[in-house]
């Protein structure tokens, strides 16, 4: 829920948002996760369809990939801590399986900055 309205604020390739945010949030996502969860459980799915060792393997792997992309950091498109810090106080949880806390989510965001 937070590529849409960092998109409306600055030109940024809603791709790249989505490729910053991919390792850091399902990080925390896993993080806040209650033990025998649904989402745990797809998660885990996930990792041993892509041959990595449990969750944390597929945290890892999620990182290589961030890592990979070499994506510019939110900072190249003009946003600063401000404007992350008040998207990230928003309630836009569109559709996210775990709750994470508003200021977990400023968090995230400025370090992607």
């Amino acid at each position: 829920g937070l590529a849409g309205p960092l998109g409306s604020l600055h030109a940024v390739p809603h791709g790249v948002v989505c490729g910053l945010l991919l390792s850091e949030v399902n990080k925390a996502l896993l993080k806040e996760a209650p033990k025998g969860s649904l989402f745990l459980t797809k998660m885990e799915r996930v990792a041993n369809l892509w041959g990595v060792d449990g969750v944390e393997g597929l945290l890892g792997y999620l990182e290589n990939l961030t890592r990979l992309a070499n994506l510019p950091r939110l900072s190249t498109y003009g946003f600063t801590k401000e404007e992350l810090t008040t998207i990230g106080r928003q309630n836009l949880k569109r559709n996210s399986p775990v709750e994470l806390a508003s200021e977990l989510v400023v968090e995230i965001l400025h370090s992607l900055l």
